[in-house]
């Protein structure tokens, strides 16, 4: 029995050092086209991101997301290398749930898709905008009328949220931000376009971190009743 537990601890610490180590996997992405829309002075396009890692990042390959900052570029058919934040703040948290109330299916990690979804894909994005912290930069939609009622609808419901209820609900472990690694004609890599992401519910790292006392404290009582 000790034998065995041992072997596992092992196994155990080898999965958190490799799944901790995820420089070399990067991500390339579809879009999902939403409603075009009128923010007062432009009718911009709106999206939703189909998101394929090159290996397991945060116990999925593939998912779904949303732009975390407003007028920033990321660019298509490119594969990025990328770095990660858990989300932290209220305004991270108030657009998770949004993207878990209304763009999450639980049989997979699609989002949303088709046309009976772009008035949807387009109040969300939107929202997620706001909650951001770029309502300086950015003016709430005016038009088409479906998109502003259901931007109103998500606008009000998250600010009925508060962030001990929604840390309750466990989304700091859903939702990931995504920072692309972008490397510039000059050689420069920049940071431009953020992305929030859903995620595994229980990111392999924290469950190892989980694990790892519960074994160490197994082998400890069989060491007790061994003496």
């Amino acid at each position: 029995m000790y034998r065995k537990m041992t072997v596992l601890f092992i196994g155990m610490t080898l999965l958190l050092f490799s799944a901790s180590a995820h420089a070399a996997v990067y991500f390339d992405f579809t879009i999902d086209e939403g409603t075009p829309a009128n923010t007062g002075s432009n009718w911009e396009p709106y999206a939703e991101f189909n998101i394929n890692f090159s290996a397991s990042f945060q116990g999925v390959t593939d998912t779904f997301g949303y732009c975390a900052k407003f007028d920033e570029t990321i660019y298509l058919n490119n594969k990025y290398e990328f770095t990660s934040k858990a989300i932290s703040t209220l305004g991270e948290y108030r657009a998770a749930w949004l993207m878990e109330e209304y763009a999450f299916n639980t049989g997979g990690y699609n989002g949303l898709s088709g046309d009976d979804n772009r008035d949807t894909i387009t109040a969300l994005q939107a929202s997620i905008w706001r909650l951001l912290g770029t309502e300086n930069q950015w003016t709430p939609i005016t038009q088409p009328e479906s998109v502003q009622t259901l931007y109103d609808e998500m606008i009000s419901l998250a600010a009925s949220k508060s962030l001990a209820e929604l840390t309750s609900l466990g989304l700091g472990l859903n939702y990931q931000i995504l920072m692309p690694n972008i490397q510039l004609h000059d050689g420069i890599e920049g940071n431009f376009q953020d992305l929030i992401v859903r995620t595994n519910a229980v990111p392999i790292p924290g469950a190892a971190m989980l694990l790892a006392p519960a074994l160490l404290g197994l082998v400890g009582i069989r060491r007790k009743f061994a003496a």
